[in-house]
């Protein structure tokens, strides 16, 4: 897929990966300009959310992202970021990568 049709696809996804985000209790929303990787924060917005490694294990069966054999996951990168955001990676194929960010709860 080129570059100038990952916008495209990004933006075809988003609102069911937002439907699977509010399931967990995460509003999800989008930041970047959608080039290279689809830049998402997931935000918790009910007092008790859900498991959010179980979100992305969701999100990674809805765009067919394939599982590592090493962790059995679709995480490709766990990075943790200023303030105690954690960052995943999850392939798309030919399709690019989506960049999501956690945001910390109370019971995570």
């Amino acid at each position: 897929m080129k570059t100038v049709l990952k916008p495209q696809y990004y933006a075809s996804i988003f609102p069911d990966l937002k439907d699977i985000a509010f399931n967990y209790g995460y509003n999800l929303v989008l930041h970047g300009s959608m080039l290279r990787d689809f830049d998402l924060i997931a935000i918790s917005w009910i007092e008790k959310v859900g498991d959010y490694k179980e979100m992305l294990s969701e999100f990674g069966n809805y765009i067919g992202s394939y599982l590592r054999s090493d962790t059995k996951t679709c995480f490709d990168q766990q990075t943790e970021k200023p303030h105690g955001r954690i960052a995943y990676t999850i392939n798309i194929s030919h399709h690019g990568y989506l960049d999501i960010s956690i945001l910390p709860t109370l019971n995570t």
